[in-house]
């Protein structure tokens, strides 16, 4: 029975440290779950504020820094109250959780900074394309103005020159004169003249006929050439608005 009651009581106190631990760890743990739902309460209320969207994001980031750092400032208060203390159990649960929280903001912080640099990439792209998008609006706005400008310009050289062309026909027009007759057919209006105060009608009708085929035969070729004329200075005219119209339109283009 002594020896029975002696190994009782040596696994008794075998199982005390064991014992010891796991107390130690259920209070380092439950101390743990109170200090982070105090860091979950605190973001929730940081994130109820509404200020502009940048200036939320700021807040809300410096909000949670701030509350990272207090939580990892209670824990190493904690972890070297217990290295005091010579609680050295609790002391390396705390150091692990230490090291395990600060790895995990350091990642946290990489993480929100590439967020915060995409987010701004995007804002400067987005920028871009709005002012490209607006830049390409204006310019085709002023394209479709300026395009019906010069056409407007076109239009109204084309019926500058059309009033143009029409003066000048009726000046070429009314400046025709009288055609000048050969030397013969004034010579046989003479002589037609002269029979006809000498009473000789028969020889003076014959001369007048001569003198009217001749006069006829005369004007129909003056008035061909005075055509003709008149045709050459008009294309000439013509060329010369067609060449102002086309320096108009390269000029516009």
């Amino acid at each position: 029975r002594i020896i029975k009651g002696a190994k009782k009581e040596h696994r008794a106190h075998r199982n005390k440290p064991i014992c010891l631990i796991k107390e130690i760890s259920q209070s380092v743990s439950f101390r743990l779950e109170t200090l982070q739902e105090d860091l979950a309460s605190w973001k929730t209320k940081v994130r109820c504020l509404e200020p502009p969207v940048r200036e939320r994001h700021a807040i809300m980031d410096s909000a949670e820094d701030s509350a990272v750092n207090d939580f990892l400032q209670i824990l190493e208060e904690h972890r070297r109250n217990c290295e005091r203390q010579g609680k050295y159990v609790e002391a390396e649960i705390a150091k692990n959780r230490l090291e395990e929280l600060k790895v995990h903001e350091e990642n946290r912080r990489k993480e929100a900074m590439r967020s915060r640099q995409l987010a701004e990439r995007l804002g400067v792209e987005e920028a871009h394309m709005l002012e490209y998008q607006q830049f390409n609006a204006d310019w085709d706005k002023k394209m479709g103005e300026y395009e019906s400008h010069a056409s407007d310009l076109v239009e109204a050289m084309r019926a500058r020159h059309q009033n143009e062309l029409t003066d000048f026909q009726q000046a070429l027009l009314g400046k025709q004169q009288r055609p000048k007759f050969s030397r013969e057919l004034l010579n046989l209006r003479k002589i037609q003249e002269t029979l006809a105060k000498q009473k000789d009608y028969t020889e003076a009708h014959k001369i007048k006929l001569k003198c009217d085929a001749l006069e006829a035969w005369e004007l129909e070729k003056w008035k061909n050439a005075k055509q003709q004329e008149m045709f050459q200075r008009e294309a000439k005219f013509k060329h010369q608005k067609q060449q102002e119209l086309i320096a108009l339109q390269r000029r516009i283009q």
